[in-house]
């Protein structure tokens, strides 16, 4: 992954944050960083911007599954982004605050979200965050 995202055509903030904060994972006879789930959300959150947010298309946004899927499936993420660097965490609470008042963005997770057991984990994850 690069680190600078105008090679991919795609700015984000956090890419380089993200690697230096990257998990190494061993493979065989390999090391690969992965982004740990924090920079992960953050990286998400900036391409939802740039993918869907702007062109006001919520519902065909890969990147808008990738965060729900994340959130829905890692339950100590709170607590992971509670642990990480002041800025990071204000970046996804914020972005997290401006998005719980968009009536799309809550139809959109509904939409993805089928289950209401799932929607429920999501949507009070995303308050927690939110209020952090």
């Amino acid at each position: 992954m690069y680190t600078d995202g105008t090679l991919q055509g795609i700015n984000s903030n956090w890419y380089q944050a993200g690697f230096d904060n990257a998990l190494e994972i061993q493979i065989k006879d390999k090391k690969i960083k992965i982004l740990n789930e924090v920079y992960f959300i953050a990286t998400k959150l900036e391409a939802f911007t740039d993918r869907a947010y702007k062109n006001n298309d919520y519902w065909d946004c890969k990147d808008l599954e990738d965060i729900i899927n994340v959130i829905n499936g890692r339950p100590e993420l709170l607590v992971e982004i509670m642990n990480s660097p002041k800025d990071v965490v204000q970046f996804i609470s914020g972005y997290f605050k401006k998005l719980i008042e968009d009536p799309k963005w809550l139809e959109a997770i509904k939409a993805i979200a089928r289950l209401e057991r799932s929607r429920n984990i999501i949507l009070s994850a995303i308050e927690k965050i939110s209020a952090l």
